[in-house]
């Protein structure tokens, strides 16, 4: 029963994302990005981005509507916690490869053992 609310549950996300994506992607694009009138190629490979994260891109899409978002200055706020996220796991993957090698049980060295001996 459990599975298959969660089946139900994935199926109504992705089916509220792909309606959604295509009101996007043919209505509402060309007021989002005006550089995008005209590019009707490149449509179809935003749907399957757009259905998974449909959340975020109708809260943006409704405040770049109502003129409510300085994109500019999103930017710097996301260029910034990327920033910090690369240095932060720029330190932490060699610190957690060294420790894991440091912490590693040894190995005995395996015995030869010659074909047709007994054990």
């Amino acid at each position: 029963m459990t599975a298959h609310l969660l089946v139900l549950a994935v199926e109504a996300y992705l089916g509220v994302g792909l309606v959604l994506a295509l009101v996007f992607v043919f209505a509402l694009i060309d007021r989002i990005d005006p550089q995008a009138h005209g590019a009707h190629a490149f449509r179809p490979l935003l749907l399957p981005g757009l259905t998974l994260l449909w959340p975020l891109v109708l809260v943006r899409t409704l405040a770049k509507l109502r003129g409510m978002t300085d994109p500019l200055a999103s930017q710097r706020a996301n260029l910034a916690a990327h920033r910090m996220a690369w240095l932060g796991l720029a330190v932490l993957i060699p610190v957690a490869l060294v420790l894991a090698w440091s912490l590693k049980a040894p190995t005995e060295a395996p015995q030869s053992i010659r074909i047709g001996d007994a054990p």
